[in-house]
């Protein structure tokens, strides 16, 4: 340890009518007879009292100073410059030596070899050493390294996003921080929620806009929010808390999922027009899936795949429909003469979009669960739950409530029943060419108020965005509705 560092460049300055009298440092004081006066005795340039005698002072001193330097540790430096001046007489006071000592004390500065921890820049606190520094920097980010443990998921990189630096500095004693009130300090918030509460005549754009925030922003703060039924008195985040400190991890994670079942039609001559008849049920198959995961405070922020390996093939559900047409119907009449051929018909089967026995979804149970899949990654090929090409998001929305939609963009043209854009309702399925005047290649959900969901290719997320927007608005092909 380093030993205490003591200053002290002590003069005795008596002033009088242009003379100066200088006296030995402290310990090797010249006793010459004083004449009868007071000395105001100062410490760093600040008065601690006024006495008769300044050996009197010196002594005090010397008590505070032994007293000091078995109160601090070994690394400090004690930093004092002492000097006295003369006075009036009518000055001087009989000052006790308690009251002495603590004013010396006061005055006399303590210094200690710390460690600044800064964030971006700024020093947030001050600590004894580089280990006790680093040992609090592994405690913040602990936690989220056993959250991915836990999961059995590998560690790639633990990190800060901000900049963060331990750098030695001699600060004022009094400056450096207990371990657990700087982690207390790391830890805290630099920001606070931030929440609205809906006003009459209010919309999630609207909102959005007045608070320099964005929708998807505000879907992904409010879990279950129905966009097309927020309300008057309702409160909504608008901004997460912010901490001081982020910390973000990468980790590896192997996981299975399912690959939904096909299905296939063939006809059945034997069977009559309208019949239908299950030849072979479906079966979902598997794929192992590696992918990597980046979080930020826990929360997971994007997800790259690395691999996939089919596990188990899907088997396609079979169905025969029938192509039969029925007989010729005679009826007689009761005056036998006459006889007339009817030919029986086949009753309406109603959209063919939705499963037997399956209750149709309200448009607003649509929109709210393809807004809870917002930023989740876009990969090509990607059917769900958690990366989707635009295709593969429309079906696994639809599919959720018991629609089966056709796999690929183009053939989703053909599900449901055609609209007008005049006409969208929330739910319908939003057709685009990926150039002016091409063919089908695009497909997204809206959700109202000139909204719509997709998975982004470009953006590599779900997303929302404005019909009006240029891309849209050029390439719009149609609409077709799947809830009736």
């Amino acid at each position: 340890m380093k030993k205490s560092k003591i200053l002290l460049p002590i003069t005795m300055c008596m002033f009088t009518a242009g003379t100066l009298t200088s006296f030995a440092p402290a310990g090797r004081m010249v006793r010459e007879k004083e004449n009868a006066g007071a000395y105001e005795m100062y410490v760093n340039d600040v008065s601690v009292g006024v006495i008769r005698h300044a050996a009197k002072g010196l002594n005090y001193y010397d008590d505070v100073l032994k007293d000091l330097k078995e109160k601090y540790p070994d690394n400090v430096d004690i930093i004092s410059d002492v000097h006295f001046k003369e006075v009036d007489t009518g000055k001087a006071e009989d000052i006790s030596e308690d009251k002495m000592a603590e004013s010396i004390e006061k005055a006399v500065d303590i210094e200690a070899e710390a460690f600044a921890i800064k964030v971006n820049g700024k020093t947030v606190c001050h600590v004894c050493s580089k280990e006790q520094a680093d040992h609090i920097i592994n405690a913040i980010q602990a936690p989220f390294v056993k959250s991915i443990e836990t999961a059995a998921n590998e560690v790639q990189e633990v990190k800060f996003v901000e900049d963060v630096k331990v750098e030695p500095e001699k600060v004022p004693y009094a400056k450096v921080k207990e371990e657990q009130e700087a982690t207390d300090m790391l830890r805290q918030n630099q920001e606070e929620k931030k929440k609205y509460t809906v006003a009459q005549g209010d919309s999630l754009w609207a909102i959005a806009g007045a608070n320099q925030t964005h929708v998807n922003d505000i879907l992904a703060l409010n879990p279950g929010l129905d966009v097309s039924n927020i309300k008057p008195g309702q409160e909504i985040e608008l901004s997460a808390e912010k901490k001081l400190l982020s910390v973000a991890t990468k980790e590896k994670s192997t996981y299975q999922e399912e690959i939904p079942f096909g299905t296939q039609e063939k006809e059945d001559k034997n069977l009559p027009v309208g019949k239908s008849r299950t030849v072979q049920e479906g079966h979902n198959g598997k794929k192992e899936i590696q992918v990597n995961i980046v979080r930020e405070n826990g929360k997971e922020v994007s997800r790259e795949i690395l691999a996939e390996n089919i596990v188990e093939q899907p088997v396609s559900k079979i169905i025969a429909k029938g192509t039969k047409k029925p007989e010729p119907v005679v009826r007689n009449t009761s005056r036998g003469s006459t006889s007339r051929r009817t030919r029986a018909t086949v009753a309406s089967q109603g959209s063919a979009n939705w499963a037997s026995g399956t209750v149709p979804a309200r448009a607003s149970e649509v929109v709210n669960f393809a807004l809870k899949q917002l930023k989740k990654p876009y990969v090509h090929g990607g059917n769900g739950p958690n990366a989707f090409d635009c295709s593969g998001f429309t079906s696994y929305v639809y599919k959720h409530f018991g629609y089966q939609l056709n796999r690929v963009s183009g053939a989703q043209a053909a599900n449901g029943r055609p609209v007008s854009r005049a006409d969208l309702a929330p739910g319908d399925i939003l057709l685009f060419s990926r150039t002016p005047g091409g063919p089908v290649g695009h497909v997204a959900i809206y959700i109202g108020g000139g909204q719509l969901i997709h998975a982004s290719n470009s953006h590599k997320q779900i997303m929302t965005k404005r019909l009006s927007e240029h891309y849209f608005s050029t390439n719009f092909k149609g609409a077709r509705r799947i809830l009736e």
